[in-house]
């Protein structure tokens, strides 16, 4: 065997022997469980467009409660609505946005188990599933699918990884593997998450007026009883608030309360809603106006709304618990009218239900609680009806601008002729030796006034047309100026109307639903708004003094004569006689 023999043997051996050793490596390895192979991918990598999504569900387990809670927003003719709430519209948009875009590109972490018996202590239970017993350890489901039903992404949320940050347990639904993942998402089932929760969307700066109307109803005789109206008003945002009819002397602004009031209104919060009668929602859309059938009667009184007639036969819109008016320099005019109370749990106050739908003794009971502050419903709620009307005024935005007058040009006076003196001598011409002559005094040169009148009328400006032009130029910049207020005014009339009918449109629908707490800081009483006035102390002690200590008779004055001159001067050395020399005479004058 030739030594190229031997080095082709030995080539061959050697990598028989590698070949060995790596099956043998490989052999002694433990083998991949299933679903390793699957970490580090997404879970619905074909989900890359969340405007894609035209449903989104949320399902949430409460296990103090032991109640399931869905929610459902939909999108529907280009608007997002919650068909669970009355189809209500979702305009939380920011958060429809980042919810959707936060299920995208979630990616697969670690594997923790495959196995279903273990789904209860990661939290990661389907809460749907009615096939399992067991109450502990179900998660929080959330599901976004398309047009047509098609899912584009569906999850089981379960528990935090502890001790770690924005890791949970996750898994699909279809498959009973477990996974570390890490997600930034906030799945909420709270109604005032998904919608505009800032009711009036007003400023309070903008506020100018604020009305209390607090009356009762007296159903049976059909009038209003205890009726007590508070109008605070001011000017501009800077000026302090004044109540009508405030005894200055004696009272002042309870400042505490107005403020707490004014920044209610500012943001006045949703907690629930019932849709309105149809054909009571048409009517406020067109005109404001309020007309009722028989149901539509029955619906409003259930909800604590009547109309009466006044002492002059026209008919009212009122309220069982009065009302509020608030305006500002917009022009717009908010009507808050309070209605019926009562309890109910979370989803009973957001959509209505046995509880809160009550009967009109159990209103009654309520309502009675109320006044009582004293409750045997338990974890029940407190809760309001409310209905809110909106309208326009332009004289809110400031009163009607007044147009410049252009000044009158004044008549041109005709120039006096002079008189010729009878007396007057026609002139001669002086010869020519008389050049030198001294002039008589009385043609002496005249002064520069003499001479300004006696200048032609054309050489000189007269008075009256120096103030017409200065008049003139005054009310040009004074037109450029109404011109400029008056397109700024119609651009606030215009924006005000505007906004109105959007107020309009967004509240015809409605009946809202406010917290017990926003409605007693908004039906305050004068006696909340106004406080007794301090005293200053110096004050009291004077109000204090007895009557005849306060102001004694006056005492005379006592007047000092002074002495005579005489007197005065008696002591004093005479002083010498001063001799002045004479001056000296003065010449005649010739």
């Amino acid at each position: 065997m030739n030594e190229k023999t031997k080095t082709l043997v030995f080539v061959a051996v050697a990598a028989v022997s590698v070949g060995i050793a790596a099956l043998s490596d490989s052999m002694s390895k433990p083998s991949q469980p299933p679903g390793f192979e699957q970490v580090g991918k997404e879970f619905y990598e074909e989900f890359t467009d969340p405007t894609e999504a035209t449903d989104l569900r949320v399902v949430a387990y409460n296990a103090d409660k032991a109640e399931i809670k869905a929610f459902n927003v939909v999108l529907k003719d280009g608007v997002w609505i919650i068909p669970s709430h009355h189809n209500y519209p979702a305009d939380g948009e920011s958060r429809l946005a980042e919810t959707a875009s936060s299920i995208i590109g979630i990616v697969r972490g670690a594997l923790i188990t495959q196995r279903k018996s273990d789904h209860e202590n990661y939290g990661v239970i389907d809460p749907l599933d009615d096939q399992t017993t067991s109450l502990i350890g179900r998660g929080n489901r959330i599901t976004l699918s398309k047009e047509g039903g098609t899912v584009l992404a569906d999850y089981i949320i379960g528990n935090k990884v502890e001790n770690q940050q924005d890791e949970y347990y996750v898994r699909s639904p279809d498959d009973n593997k477990v996974y570390r993942t890490k997600l930034k998402i906030n799945l909420s089932t709270k109604f005032q998450d998904w919608i505009e929760p800032d009711l009036l969307k007003l400023n309070k700066d903008d506020l100018t007026d604020v009305v209390i109307n607090k009356y009762s109803i007296d159903e049976r005789q059909r009038r209003l009883v205890g009726q007590e109206v508070s109008e605070l008003s001011r000017e501009t945002s800077a000026d302090d608030w004044k109540l009508k009819g405030l005894d200055e002397k004696t009272e002042e602004l309870n400042n505490d309360d107005i403020n707490t009031l004014v920044g209610k209104l500012d943001d006045l919060k949703i907690v629930g809603i019932r849709e309105k009668p149809a054909g009571l929602s048409q009517d406020l859309k067109l005109s404001q106006e309020i007309k009722v059938d028989a149901p539509t009667f029955l619906e409003l009184q259930s909800k604590g709304f009547l109309i009466v007639a006044d002492q002059d036969g026209n008919q009212l819109f009122v309220s069982n618990e009065g009302e509020l008016t608030a305006s500002t320099n917009a022009g717009i005019i908010y009507t808050l009218h309070f209605g019926e109370i009562f309890s109910g749990s979370d989803t009973e106050i957001e959509i209505g239900g046995t509880s809160s739908e009550a009967t009109p003794e159990k209103q009654a009971d309520d309502k009675e609680d109320a006044e009582s502050d004293e409750s045997t419903d338990g974890d029940l709620n407190k809760s309001r009806y409310l209905f809110v009307r909106v309208d326009f005024d332009e004289k809110l935005i400031g009163p009607a601008l007044t147009k410049p007058e252009k000044p009158e040009k004044p008549v041109a006076a005709k120039k006096p002729t002079p008189k010729k003196d009878v007396d007057e001598k026609p002139k001669t011409e002086k010869p020519a030796d008389t050049k030198d002559e001294k002039k008589p005094a009385d043609k002496e040169e005249q002064p520069a006034e003499e001479k300004a009148k006696d200048e032609p009328a054309e050489k000189k400006k007269d008075s009256d047309e120096v103030a017409y032009e200065e008049a003139v130029t005054q009310y040009e910049i004074a037109l450029l100026k109404y011109q400029d207020d008056v397109k700024a005014r119609e651009e606030k009339i215009a924006a005000g109307k505007k906004t109105a009918q959007e107020l309009t449109e967004r509240f015809a629908n409605w009946f809202y639903v406010i917290s017990a707490e926003s409605f007693e800081n908004l039906r305050l009483a004068r006696k909340d708004l106004v406080k007794p006035k301090e005293i200053p102390e110096e004050e009291k002690k004077e109000d204090e003094k007895p009557a005849d200590k306060k102001a004694g008779p006056a005492k005379p004055e006592i007047k000092v004569q002074p002495k005579p001159k005489a007197q005065t001067e008696a002591k004093k050395p005479a002083a010498k006689p001063t001799v002045k020399p004479a001056a000296p005479a003065k010449k005649e004058e010739k």
